[in-house]
């Protein structure tokens, strides 16, 4: 039970307060946003997690549709790291969320359910504008499993098949039951309390991933021509390597 306590507190000091910028092993790392139709319960993480083994971060759908006129569509909308580090995992994740706020326009969240082991939400999470810290125990609960394989070559044993992708670990962190009521697109954006996106591993370091040339923080887009963004399927849209927030609202706008 400390050790367990002793790795929870540890990463939420990290996210909290370092400031390690593009130097740990999450320096890749993004944290998006999937979209799934929900089940008629409840949603349970274990039972109703999406499963990303095969294409790992590739697999991630950013687009709600379909959306009706004078309907509302029902979604749910999973927040994960992606892109992780397979030698010294994922413990901890920090980030934000902006969308329309108003309630009957939009994107409406119902209900956020927790899937790492402890967070600690600020400034009504998970309504628009607020923030998050989730972690998950370490060394009990460290996420370091690799998601998406590719084929050919050999293993070390000489066996050939798909191999895992290093690096290509998913942590999911929680998921939120959103109604859709019009056009809409839910961004990842830093925490505003710390005014940081970030990353943690599982030995309590960082990533800030705030001030990146390439936007780490996911978009879902809902009831739009707009196909979002998922850093993890490639880091850019279009197969640009210099895409930036005021490129990616841009194309939103258009």
């Amino acid at each position: 039970m400390k050790r367990a306590l002793l790795g929870l507190l540890v990463g939420c000091m990290t996210l909290g307060l370092a400031s390690v910028a593009f130097a740990g092993a999450n320096a890749d790392a993004g944290v998006s946003l999937h979209i799934t139709s929900p089940p008629v319960k409840a949603t349970n993480c274990s039972t109703d997690a999406p499963d990303f083994k095969g294409s790992g971060g590739k697999k991630i759908d950013t687009k709600g549709l379909p959306c009706f006129q004078g309907q509302t569509g029902e979604f749910d909308v999973w927040v994960l790291v992606c892109n992780g580090s397979d030698s010294l995992g994922v413990a901890g994740v920090e980030f934000g969320l902006e969308y329309d706020g108003a309630t009957g326009s939009g994107v409406d969240v119902d209900r956020w359910t927790l899937c790492g082991d402890l967070d600690f939400d600020s400034g009504g999470f998970p309504g628009s504008g607020g923030g998050n810290i989730v972690t998950w125990v370490t060394p009990e609960n460290c996420q370091a499993t690799n998601a998406e394989l590719h084929g050919g070559g050999k293993d070390s044993e000489g066996n050939s098949g798909l191999q895992e992708v290093p690096n290509s670990v998913i942590a999911i962190a929680g998921v939120m039951r959103v109604y859709v009521w019009g056009s809409d697109v839910m961004e990842v954006t830093a925490r505003p309390v710390s005014g940081k996106l970030a990353v943690a591993n599982c030995v309590a370091a960082e990533d800030d991933l705030t001030g990146a040339v390439v936007p780490r923080g996911g978009i879902a887009a809902f009831c739009s021509n707009f196909n979002g963004y998922n850093f993890c399927a490639g880091g850019a849209l279009a197969g640009s390597q210099e895409t930036t927030w005021g490129n990616i609202k841009t194309l939103y706008k258009q």
